[in-house]
């Protein structure tokens, strides 16, 4: 069985991704035994956190958990 989990990324205002701006401010990223398998983009985090509970098939409590920070 696969290992599939998702992560949350917050965009910072104005930024772009492949050079064109996104639809919300929240990118899920989601991966499959580790390999980055596509993401979306949310306007809330609540969204993001319904989409993280979907792709990994269970009930996510905290939708924090999942955010990844930027390297600095």
């Amino acid at each position: 069985m696969s290992k599939k989990i998702a992560t949350i990324e917050i965009l910072e205002e104005g930024e772009t991704v492949f050079g064109s701006p996104t639809s919300g401010e929240y990118m899920v990223r989601r991966y499959e035994d580790g390999v980055e398998m596509g993401g979306e983009f949310h306007r809330t985090l609540s969204e993001a956190g319904a989409a993280i509970e979907s792709w990994e098939g269970g009930i996510l409590a905290n939708p924090y958990d999942k955010i990844m920070k930027k390297d600095a």
